[in-house]
């Protein structure tokens, strides 16, 4: 059995391995890196951006994959995404940032769509989608009270911050619930689409 001392020098050490600077690769390992990447593994990288954009709302704004791999590199390359070259090589680390990018990518544009979509929306024939969009999105989080709670909230055009107030949720707690009703928003639509 460890000692006090030793046990907390095994849990530094195991908790320091993805943080620490040591095991991050420096911008000039990084840039060297991207030169060097052989043609199959740039191949590689474009075939799973062009995958990862087959997301409908990643690709709203008129985004391509070659926006999302350069998205990857400059994120990347100003240090926004560390790569830990202990853990995984440049290639999966560039594609992990790529299925984050075009994660995010689509869920903001289901939120913009289900704002567009909200009863404030000018005219009778809008607020009447608007309202069997929200029926549906409704319906299909019928077993999620928490994000059924939230669709009520933004129905009744409140913000962000007054329905975590309202709801009594941390911030956390808050983007949880908004990431499952982006999720399933983005799902339902891609469903009808198919």
């Amino acid at each position: 059995m460890p000692v006090d001392g030793e046990s907390e020098k095994l849990r530094t050490r195991q908790t320091d391995t993805r943080s620490s600077p040591e095991f991050h690769a420096s911008p000039s390992e990084i840039q060297a890196a991207v030169n060097e990447l052989p043609e199959p593994a740039l191949l590689r990288l474009r075939a799973y951006a062009r995958f990862r954009m087959r997301i409908p709302a990643a690709a709203a704004g008129g985004r391509d994959s070659d926006d999302l791999l350069s998205e990857a590199l400059t994120l990347t390359l100003a240090g926004q995404r560390r790569w830990n070259k202990q853990a995984v090589d440049l290639v999966g680390h560039l594609c992990g940032v790529m299925r984050s990018v075009s994660s995010h990518w689509a869920e903001e544009q289901t939120l913009l769509e289900l704002d567009e979509h909200a009863p404030a929306a000018s005219g009778e024939i809008a607020a009447l989608e608007a309202r069997q969009e929200l029926e549906r999105i409704d319906s299909w989080f019928s077993d999620d009270p928490e994000v059924q709670a939230v669709i009520a909230a933004y129905g009744r055009g409140a913000t962000g911050p007054e329905i975590k107030a309202e709801l009594g949720l941390n911030q956390t707690a808050f983007e949880t619930i908004v990431k499952r009703l982006r999720r399933g928003a983005l799902r339902l639509r891609t469903k009808d689409e198919s």
